[in-house]
């Protein structure tokens, strides 16, 4: 196991193993790099199928950063997908929009993300459906704790003449705000 190099809710160290993009070295089989090759243009075209107008700068690099996406195949797409979609309350465009930008959501499990979703929207009192929005578009948010986000948004509202459930909506339409120091 090797880190990813990552600092932010993609990094393997600070992440329960559900969430943890593991990589692995290979052993060389007869021609690995063929092998390799192949894999790569399987996994490419399972997520060119499963995800529309993915662009491919985008699948490139999530193929190069994570190589566990090498595994993916459209069965685990659609499975991943349509528990996302039920267990956040999402549509297929908000799931399918979050992939485009983030292809390596893949590797995150969806009952995890579920967990701090259903934790954020207490704190917050927004509604889950919401906040799943907010933290697939960006999802540095899971990262974060639930009570960090609270006292950071309280803190805006009190140094500005903006309610909190105006801070809170401001945060869940743009949710870069939850992440940045106020």
């Amino acid at each position: 196991h090797r880190p990813c190099g990552h600092n932010s809710f993609r990094s393997c160290s600070s992440l329960p193993i559900s969430w943890r993009c593991l990589r692995t070295t290979s052993v060389p089989l007869g021609n690995s790099l063929h092998r390799g090759t192949v894999l790569a243009k399987a996994a490419s075209h399972a997520l060119c199928d499963a995800i529309p107008d993915i662009p491919s700068t985008v699948l490139q690099q999530a193929l190069d950063e994570y190589p566990d996406l090498d595994d993916v195949d459209e069965e685990h797409v659609e499975m991943w997908m349509a528990s996302t979609k039920s267990l956040l309350k999402l549509t297929d465009e908000d799931v399918q929009s979050s992939l485009r930008r983030h292809p390596w959501l893949l590797l995150a499990d969806p009952g995890t993300m579920r967990t701090r979703v259903t934790a954020l929207s207490r704190v917050l009192s927004a509604e889950e459906s919401q906040v799943a929005r907010a933290a697939v578009s960006h999802p540095d948010v899971l990262e974060l704790s639930p009570m960090h986000v609270m006292e950071q948004l309280l803190y805006v509202s009190g140094t500005t003449a903006l309610s909190y459930d105006t801070v809170v909506a401001l945060a869940l339409s743009c949710p870069t705000l939850m992440c940045a120091e106020p």
